[in-house]
């Protein structure tokens, strides 16, 4: 048995609900550069992978190589400007 109060409260909650569905709108940015974005992630999830199936000596002297890698870029990139 519903009293009068409680199925107007149910009515106005449903009426929000929908209101609040309409009034969505979806927002779509495109990103200069998203095929290389893409494909960094897709290489860093099989790096990811390889590590798993590593020993973890393995995984640390894989990071370090990465790491000093990285350096070099940096310096290379330094000495060009």
């Amino acid at each position: 048995m519903n009293i009068p109060w409680q199925q107007e409260l149910l009515k106005e909650i449903q009426d929000k609900e929908r209101k609040s569905d309409r009034d969505q709108e979806l927002e779509i940015t495109w990103e200069p550069g998203l095929r290389e974005t893409t494909e960094d992630l897709v290489t860093s999830k099989m790096k990811e992978k390889e590590r798993k199936e590593m020993t973890p000596w393995e995984s640390y002297l894989q990071t370090k190589k990465e790491k000093k890698k990285e350096k070099r870029k940096g310096k290379e990139a330094s000495k060009i400007k």
